[in-house]
């Protein structure tokens, strides 16, 4: 299949190398359920995926301590 043969709709290629590498990522989905539909279209950049990734990591690491200081004020109870 040839690039210009791509539907528009359809995720762009990953770039191997130069400045097009920066484009963001997009994702679509549609859901349909009976009479129900839903869609949802993101768009991210590589830079907004790293900040993601490091948040969810400060949260999981946020978790461990709360935690134990729930379970060491209940054994103090």
């Amino acid at each position: 299949m040839a690039d210009h043969d791509s539907d528009d709709t359809l995720p762009a290629p990953v770039p191997r190398h130069g400045p097009e590498r920066q484009q963001p990522a997009r994702a679509r989905i549609r859901l349909v359920w009976g009479k129900t539909s839903l869609e949802a279209d993101a768009h991210i950049t590589p830079a907004g995926l790293l900040a993601l990734g490091g948040m969810v990591g400060m949260i999981l690491l946020a978790v461990a301590p709360i935690v134990r200081a729930a379970g060491d004020a209940r054994a103090r109870r």
